[in-house]
């Protein structure tokens, strides 16, 4: 037998061990009716199916074809969690999509019983903490940067904005002469996701104070147009995208932020760390690959796409599952 075999036979055991485990569960909550019992349950059967597959040591692509024979055999289980099966299922494209961002932030859980149990172990994994933390992180350097700055206007530019809930929070903490202040452009590769966004902010800012615009956002260091579009935010986000770029696309990409940035702004990226306990979860089971790296990979990049700076800062947000480069230009 060959080494794609056993993973498969090896997937396939894993699934028909996950099966009977939560038929067994079902039985000692109740039917899931016991709350507190099935996350315990359903978080102990999933911890010990995750360890079991990450003892493969199979990570990235590799495992996508062992991850389909374990959903073929427990999928039809795995799929009443309305967040792991949208992470499988990537409706929208991708997995991070911001019907999944919006669910993470507000730990929305889906109404059937043994899905709420699995949307709860969803919640609870450190890359969903990642997120939580990331969003508060942006929301609170942007009512930093307005309260320092001395400038009539000061123009956010979010880049994957999703539904752009960190740009409301900030609002939300800001007086109403502070919010007045703002210019907010809006950057993301999908139509509905600028559209919620744009009525998620609509109850804090104008609209003349909100542009958003659909752009491939892989492509953006090649597309002349949004330079005009961005003109010299005083600060620029990227919460998401590094996570799918290579180191080349990676570099391109801060350099061209980098150059549209305001004299005095400030960009601020974000990139899941390998240390990420998530990662058996979000591969076997949501088919949801990344690129992951560390605070001297990062550095890295950072060096070579701006030189030195000693105005760079990098850090790990609470969850420890990933970590920020915030640089300064000055």
């Amino acid at each position: 037998m060959n080494a794609l075999n056993e993973l498969r036979e090896h997937a396939r055991r894993v699934g028909e061990k996950l099966v009977e485990d939560l038929r067994f569960a079902e039985v000692t909550t109740n039917s899931w009716s016991n709350l507190e019992r099935s996350d315990l349950e359903v978080s102990q059967i999933m911890n010990s199916c995750l360890d079991d597959l990450a003892s493969t040591n199979c990570w990235g692509e590799a495992n996508r074809n062992p991850s389909g024979v374990l959903w073929k055999v427990a999928g039809e289980v795995l799929s009443v969690g309305w967040l792991q099966q949208h992470a499988r299922q990537k409706p929208r494209g991708y997995a991070g999509d911001f019907e999944m961002l919006e669910k993470i932030v507000h730990r929305t859980l889906c109404s059937d019983p043994l899905g709420r149990a699995f949307d709860h172990f969803f919640q609870e994994q450190a890359a969903a903490n990642a997120i939580r933390c990331r969003t508060q992180l942006v929301a609170d350097r942007i009512v930093q940067l307005v309260r320092a700055s001395t400038r009539e206007k000061v123009h956010i530019c979010s880049v994957g904005a999703g539904p752009a809930i960190d740009v409301e929070v900030a609002c939300g903490e800001l007086s109403g002469d502070e919010r007045g202040r703002l210019t907010v452009t809006l950057l993301d590769l999908d139509p509905e996701a600028l559209v919620h966004a744009e009525r998620r902010l609509t109850p804090v800012l104008r609209g003349d104070q909100v542009r958003s615009q659909r752009e491939n956002l892989f492509r953006l260091p090649r597309l002349e147009r949004t330079g005009s579009l961005l003109e010299q935010p005083d600060f620029i986000v990227c919460t998401g995208l590094f996570d799918y770029l290579t180191d080349a696309d990676a570099v391109a990409m801060l350099q061209y932020f980098w150059s549209h940035l305001a004299t005095d702004g400030e960009l601020m990226v974000f990139n899941f760390a390998p240390s990420n306990p998530s990662r058996a979860y979000m591969e076997w089971i949501g088919n949801w690959y990344l690129m992951y790296r560390n605070e001297a990979a990062v550095a890295a990049l950072v060096h070579e796409a701006i030189g030195d700076n000693r105005q760079t800062q990098i850090a790990r947000e609470d969850s420890q599952a990933s970590l920020y480069a915030v640089c300064r230009k000055s």
